[in-house]
């Protein structure tokens, strides 16, 4: 638990305590099953802090742990989002490479014309 929260609840615990102390107001405490009878009014008060303090402890405690992965989480949710924008990015300049490179060649495919070969007989003829 976070230092402040401990410190907190002590100092409100120590008021209460000596201002109940100080105030000599009784009062009669009814459980089911039994009653207690002229029971100081500030320890009616810190039974009820305690017991709210004690419910709380829980969700404080696993609200800390829900936040922590939600931003483990959302730090993971982030890197694989701009991963999958570099990736895009990538993808969209390969394909604007292909359709330049499409445009520029010429009919027969590959972009390199085959080499016109003489025939037999040019080639008696050099000779």
């Amino acid at each position: 638990m976070p230092v402040k929260l401990i410190g907190t609840v002590i100092l409100l615990g120590l008021v209460t305590f000596f201002a109940g102390f100080n105030i000599d107001n009784k009062c009669n405490v009814n459980l089911i099953f039994r009653e207690f009878q002229n029971v100081p009014v500030f320890f009616s008060l810190m039974i009820a802090f305690v017991a709210g303090m004690t419910v709380m402890i829980p969700f404080t405690i696993g609200k800390k742990r829900r936040s922590k992965k939600s931003a483990d989480e959302l730090k993971n949710e982030k890197i694989q989002e701009k991963e999958a924008l570099k990736a895009r990015k990538i993808a969209e300049k390969q394909e604007k490479l292909k359709n330049k490179i499409k445009n520029k060649l010429p009919e027969s495919g590959n972009g390199m014309e085959e080499p016109h070969l003489p025939s037999d007989e040019q080639k008696n003829n050099l000779s």
